[in-house]
C-alpha cells in the first residue's frame, strides 16, 4: 500500500453518525403526504443523491411526480434543520482514521452525495459538539459535493472530480465508504475501495470492494495506509 498517496473519505455513515437525521427527514416528508414508509426501505437509498432516491420512493408509493419538488423541499428543510439543532457524533474510528491519515502525510479529500449546504453544515456541527482535536475545516484539500456533478453516486462522476482537483491517478488513491453506491462509484474511477459498513447499510452488497472492514478503527490499527 506504500502507492497510496491520498484517502478520499465519505462523509455520512462514514465520519458522521448522521443516516438516522436523513431517516428522520424522509419520514417527516412522507408525513406530509399521508404516507408511511419502512425504514429498511429508506436504508436501500442510503449513498445515492437525495432527488434520486425521492424519486425511486415516490414512484414506489405512487407519489405523483409533479409533487417531487415539494417533497424534496420539505426533507431538505427538515434534515437542515436537525443538523443544525441535534449534535452529530463521530462514527466509531472516524476520529482515530482521520488522524492517522494525516500523520501518514496522505492527501486527503471529502466525496459526498450530500449537497454542499448539508455537508459543510454537518462538519461545522462536528466541530463543536465533539473534542476531537481535529480542525474539519482545513483538514480535507479538496471537498466534492453533490451539487458540484450532474451524475451521482453510483456513477464515478464524483470521485472522477476528486481525482481531477487532486491531479493524482487512480491506483494512487484509496476510498472509504458505507454504501453500495459509493464502492460502485469509486471502483467505477478505478479506485481501490474500503467498504465500511454501518448499522444503516448492513444489508447493501458490498462484493465490489477491495475489502469490507467493520469499523474506521481498522485502517490505523492494520497500517492500511502504510
Amino acid at each position: 500500500m506504500s502507492n497510496i498517496h491520498a484517502v478520499l473519505f465519505d462523509l455520512d455513515g462514514l465520519i458522521a453518525d448522521t443516516e438516522g437525521l436523513h431517516v428522520t427527514a424522509y419520514r417527516e416528508a412522507f408525513d406530509t403526504f399521508g404516507m408511511t414508509v419502512s425504514e429498511e426501505e429508506m436504508y436501500r437509498g442510503m449513498g445515492v443523491s437525495t432527488r434520486e432516491n425521492v424519486e425511486r420512493l415516490m414512484k414506489d408509493h405512487n407519489i405523483p411526480f409533479e409533487k417531487k419538488d415539494e417533497f424534496i423541499r420539505i426533507r431538505y428543510e427538515a434534515y437542515f434543520r436537525l443538523v443544525k439543532s441535534e449534535p452529530v457524533s463521530f462514527m466509531d474510528g472516524a476520529v482515530e482514521c482521520l488522524k492517522y491519515a494525516k500523520e501518514k502525510g496522505v492527501r486527503r479529500g471529502l466525496v459526498t452525495s450530500s449537497i454542499r449546504k448539508h455537508g459543510e453544515a454537518v462538519l461545522a456541527n462536528l466541530q463543536s459538539h465533539n473534542d476531537s482535536g481535529i480542525l474539519l475545516d482545513r483538514y480535507f484539500e479538496i471537498r466534492v459535493f453533490g451539487d458540484d456533478i450532474k451524475k451521482s453516486k453510483p456513477e464515478p462522476e464524483i470521485y472522477l472530480k476528486a481525482l481531477a482537483r487532486l491531479s493524482i491517478r487512480p491506483e494512487h488513491c484509496v476510498a472509504l465508504e458505507d454504501s453500495e453506491a459509493g464502492v460502485i462509484s469509486a471502483k467505477a474511477a478505478g479506485i481501490r475501495v474500503f467498504a465500511v459498513p454501518n448499522r444503516h447499510t448492513l444489508n447493501h452488497r458490498f462484493d465490489m470492494a477491495d475489502e469490507v472492514l467493520r469499523s474506521l478503527l481498522e485502517i490505523p490499527k492494520r497500517g492500511l495506509l502504510d
